[in-house]
């Protein structure tokens, strides 16, 4: 699925998305009380199988609180900041780990079916030093048939702070992917057609995790078995394009979900030099990666560490950073954000085989800060986020 740091600059995406819908948050007497009972109603609608609607309630009532608290700023201020960041988390479950679908032109595919497909940023690869000798021209050359499985665990930690209230942590529970890939054909030029399927998704059981958090992913995922695509990537690990379709009655939130899949998907593969390099290569890849409508700057620096036929053993750093800029992410339809801040960085450490599609194994670590402005309802608030996260690849 990654092969390196590039691709979880999406799922940071979709960390984003899903901190910045916990400002939704909670809050004299008889007016508290009905603000309680407003949580109360919520939480029956989500009881019930209604999660929409118990998403609009929860909102409905962190309005409320936001209200409250500008209008009675004094009025048992460590009761209200409880209250609203009871609220924050629960609007948390009924968010993660994915926001409603976008809008689409018009179609015979219905949303559910509807595949989803992107085409590879254009990226410049750059030779900064071509190692030692012996030397060799490093390319990807899978045959047609090839079958790879590989397990993919993401933990993910945020902490974020809303105004002038206590920075909140948020752990969420370890994600853990199983994806299949088959290479199809190969094109004369070396290009690599293949086949992928998500065959497992879920998230383990985490005691220190929000539970309502870890029931809401666990519900979700359990739609998101079974994803298939395809795409195509060069011999020299830059891809072309991904299609992925949903499995049949797939809900709109999971069908975003399926989306960022799509785009992380695009990282299939680490981008290698044009030239010929030896042991202690290096090289970089700049690009820019937009995502749930945030434009980063990405620069990845792979380290060639060992060349053992075609085992390839590296090394990686990405640094990351985000312009000022309006967005508007299809996750908060009614919810304007001002980026002013996002920096990013991490380092990874992978072993692959030029022979195969996926990589053998890998660990990575990437750490994100950004600070935003975000409007709703006629109402302000300031936000600052941040997101560790550790992803460990395995062959299976």
């Amino acid at each position: 699925m990654i092969r390196d740091l590039r691709g979880f600059s999406v799922l940071l995406i979709a960390a984003l998305t899903l901190t910045s819908s916990l400002v939704q948050a909670e809050e004299p007497d008889d007016q508290y009380l009905h603000i309680c009972d407003m949580m109360q109603d919520a939480d029956t609608l989500k009881a019930t199988g209604q999660p929409d609607a118990a998403r609009a309630k929860y909102q409905q009532t962190q309005k409320a609180l936001l209200d409250f608290r500008k209008k009675y700023p004094t009025w048992n201020t460590k009761v209200v900041n409880y209250r609203l960041a009871s609220v924050t988390e629960k609007i948390a479950s009924a968010a993660a780990p994915t926001a409603p679908e976008t809008n689409a032109p018009a179609s015979s595919e219905t949303p559910e079916s509807k595949s989803s497909s992107t085409s590879s940023a254009s990226g410049q690869v750059k030779l900064l030093d071509a190692g030692a000798e012996p030397k060799k021209v490093l390319r990807f050359h899978p045959k047609a048939g090839d079958k790879q499985t590989l397990s993919i665990a993401v933990k993910m930690s945020l902490e974020m702070k809303v105004a002038q209230m206590e920075a909140q942590a948020v752990k969420l529970p370890t994600i853990n992917i199983t994806e299949e890939a088959t290479v199809k054909s190969i094109a004369p030029n070396g290009d690599i057609a293949y086949d992928a399927e998500i065959r497992d998704m879920s998230c383990a059981d985490d005691p220190s995790a929000n539970p309502q958090v870890v029931e809401a992913m666990k519900s979700a995922f359990a739609g998101l078995k079974g994803i298939t695509g395809s795409g195509t990537v060069s011999e020299r690990g830059l891809n072309k394009n991904v299609d992925l379709k949903p499995p049949s009655g797939i809900n709109p939130q999971s069908k975003q979900f399926v989306d960022q899949i799509c785009e992380s998907l695009t990282n299939l593969k680490f981008p290698l030099p044009e030239e010929a390099v030896g042991p202690g290569a290096r090289w970089e890849y700049k690009t820019v990666n937009k995502s749930q409508g945030i434009a980063i700057d990405e620069t990845s620096t792979y380290k060639l560490r060992s060349i053992e036929g075609d085992r390839i053993s590296m090394t990686s750093a990405i640094a990351q950073s985000a312009a000022n800029q309006k967005v508007q992410s299809p996750g908060m339809p009614g919810v304007k954000m001002d980026l002013s801040k996002m920096t990013g960085k991490g380092t990874g450490d992978s072993t692959s085989d030029l022979g195969h599609v996926l990589p053998m194994d890998g660990t990575m670590v990437l750490h994100s800060e950004s600070a935003m402005a975000m409007s709703m309802a006629g109402q302000k608030q300031a936000m600052a986020i941040k997101v560790d996260m550790d992803i460990r690849l395995g062959s299976k």
